[in-house]
């Protein structure tokens, strides 16, 4: 059934609202905020700048990195990367934060060299250099690791605020536009909360 199996996917923590996390925070403290949250990326003014303003995005999807720790990798700096061009910033730099297993495990030293891999040929793809990073491994509970989960998170300049792209819509008669069609997309779910909850 579509309606339940909707349902279902918007009642789970992949695609429901994450509102009440940034509704006990004041985003817009000083004024400098320029996106409300929930957008592609956090944006907010440069100081002592007219037009300037940096945009910020922190990403990962750790079930892509269980399937394929390299794809993985590629994909979290792919998807910060399109994050911040989102809003209409030039990337800068990235950090990776690599949270893993037991690296004494093949398996867990596997996703970890693969992801690791996948992050290092999209930042030289992109041209978007790791400048800093943490790792934090042997988190497990029970002898159980955590999904491979390689967060990377980026930082961009808009050269002028007024003219970034904001999230939602802005006025009445906007359009959306699909590029590709959904025949050229194959029936691969993959990695897709579908494919995993339904």
């Amino acid at each position: 059934d579509v309606a339940d199996a909707l349902l279902k996917l918007l009642g789970g923590p992949d695609l429901s609202s994450r509102r009440w996390v940034w509704e006990q925070y004041d985003t817009l403290i000083q004024g400098n905020s320029l996106q409300l949250p929930g957008g592609d990326a956090g944006v907010v003014r440069v100081e002592g700048h007219a037009t300037k303003a940096l945009a910020f995005s922190s990403d990962v999807t750790p079930r892509y990195c269980e399937a394929d720790p390299y794809e993985g990798g590629k994909q979290a700096v792919a998807e910060c990367w399109r994050n911040l061009t989102a809003t209409g910033a030039l990337p800068l730099a990235a950090t990776d934060n690599l949270n893993f297993g037991n690296p004494e495990r093949p398996e867990i030293m596997g996703q970890l060299v693969g992801a690791v891999k996948g992050i290092g040929d999209a930042c030289r793809a992109l041209e978007f250099p790791i400048v800093s990073g943490n790792v934090s491994l042997y988190n497990e509970t029970n002898g159980q690791g955590i999904l491979p989960t390689p967060t990377i998170g980026g930082v961009g300049l808009i050269a002028d605020w007024s003219k970034m792209v904001r999230t939602g819509f802005a006025g009445e008669g906007q359009m959306i536009l699909l590029v590709g069609a959904p025949a050229s997309w194959g029936t691969h779910l993959g990695q897709s909360v579908y494919f995993r909850d339904i």
